[in-house]
Parts: structure tokens; C-alpha cells; sequence
């Protein structure tokens, strides 16, 4: 909880090139989150000068800047801000470089949509239990 309010207000940051994954993840986060959505990091990053979202979900390989370049970018704008990336390269090395960028979560492509809810959902709860 942020400020005294449910999670249906708290803000997620959507950043993918692909439209189809932004709308996707758009419409299952939307029913209990605001959803921003973004095709780049740049744009993310512009976004953040503005809005202080509690989660960006971002897609490791973009044109431009990748999500690995994004999250101390991010961090540096917006602290308090969650960053979880997703991608469709399954290797284990993109995780373990995500987290080591200070990622909360790594969730690979094609993604089970149950699996971005658990995620989020560990996510809220881990904030409401600070």
C-alpha cells in the first residue's frame, strides 16, 4: 500500500516495443492497476520525469536503449520505483544480469500470464508489509 490507499491506485509502467505484448499486459494488469505504456526506454525514461509509477515492467531487448540499460537509469529518476523485465531470450545469464541491475523479478517469454500476477502480487505484498 502507498499512502494509505489500495494497490487499485498504485501505477504500472509498461515498456515493450511490441504493441501486442504492451496491450496484453495492459489489459491484465488494468482491471487492478493505472497502466502506462511505453514503446522505449527513452520514452520510459521521459515518462519518469513526470510520474513516479511503483512497477515499470520492462522488455530486455528494445531498439535503443534495452531494459538492462534502463533500470539504474530508472532507479536514478525514480527510487522508489519496482522494475521487473521480461524476455523472450531464455538464457540464464539475462536473469542473473537483471538482478544484479537491482530488477525485482525476470519473467521470460512467452510468459503465463498467472506468473506476471504472482510476481506482482509478491511485489504489493512485500510493500505493504515495509
Amino acid at each position: 500500500m502507498r499512502n494509505g490507499t489500495a494497490s487499485q491506485t498504485a501505477t504500472v509502467l509498461i515498456v515493450d516495443d511490441e504493441p501486442s505484448v504492451r496491450g496484453l499486459l495492459s489489459q491484465l494488469l488494468g482491471s487492478n492497476y493505472t497502466c502506462l505504456t511505453v514503446e522505449s526506454g527513452e520514452k520510459a525514461l521521459t515518462l519518469l520525469e513526470t510520474r513516479q509509477p511503483s512497477l515499470i515492467i520492462s522488455d530486455i531487448n528494445m531498439p535503443g536503449m534495452s531494459g538492462l540499460d534502463l533500470i539504474p537509469k530508472a532507479r536514478a529518476v525514480a527510487p522508489d520505483t519496482v522494475v521487473m523485465l521480461i524476455s523472450g531470450n531464455q538464457t540464464i545469464e539475462n536473469a542473473i544480469d537483471a538482478i544484479r541491475l537491482g530488477a525485482y523479478d525476470f519473467i521470460r517469454k512467452p510468459f503465463e500470464l498467472e506468473q506476471v500476477e504472482r510476481s506482482e502480487e509478491r511485489r504489493v505484498g512485500k510493500e505493504c508489509r515495509s
